[in-house]
């Protein structure tokens, strides 16, 4: 009766190893932050005219509060405004704003539906009529690769990519673990008490 007891078990292990295996390969796409997936005008453009708005787009919807500032050859520009749409950040010119020729860099910090604060730059430069006619057309760039995006110091302290860091510190993987550990513990006790009667029996 012990060995099937042990054998129980052994199967009972395996399982339970298994499924947390899954769990841990699968659960941290689910724990992984938002990201910058696009930016129009792209990252390093040259363009002409200058674009009333830029757009940066990430992978998940943005919450409140959110922020970007433009700055126009090192100096800042007070002439455009932004706002959370979805997933976007939308930084636009104001009404009647001129946009100038010079080398433009938008700073941004938005918030992921998670609460990671996701904040990076992008730049491109608007040149002017005379250049852009004889200016050779810039290379198209990718949308994968956008801008530059700084991690936060939550991601630092994490020390784990994806949010893997915060899959461990979820009280679900904890409580499968312990969960696991009692029942095994359980299984063992029930297989000593049986070994135990069984050799009284005989």
């Amino acid at each position: 009766m012990g060995e099937n007891v042990i054998k129980r078990i052994t199967r009972l292990m395996i399982l339970l190893f298994a499924s947390l295996l899954t769990a841990v390969a699968i659960a941290p796409g689910a724990f992984a932050h938002a990201g910058l997936t696009g930016v129009e005008p792209a990252d390093g453009s040259h363009v002409s005219p200058g674009p009333t708005e830029v757009v940066l787009s990430f992978s998940e919807v943005l919450k409140e509060p959110g922020f970007a500032s433009v700055t126009r050859d090192g100096e800042l520009d007070e002439s455009w405004s932004y706002a959370l749409a979805e997933e976007k950040l939308v930084v636009t010119a104001k009404s009647g704003a001129k946009i100038l020729p010079g080398d433009y860099v938008v700073a941004y910090r938005v918030v992921s539906a998670d609460g990671h604060p996701i904040k990076g730059t992008t730049t491109f430069t608007v040149d002017s009529p005379e250049s852009s006619t004889n200016a050779t057309p810039s290379p198209i760039v990718s949308a994968t690769a956008p801008a530059t995006e700084t991690p936060s110091d939550s991601d630092d302290e994490a020390g784990a990519p994806g949010g893997f860091a915060s899959f461990l510190k979820s009280p679900w993987v904890w409580g499968s673990l312990i969960l696991i550990v009692a029942i095994v513990s359980a299984a063992l006790m029930r297989s000593k008490f049986a070994t135990g009667n069984d050799d009284a029996d005989s």
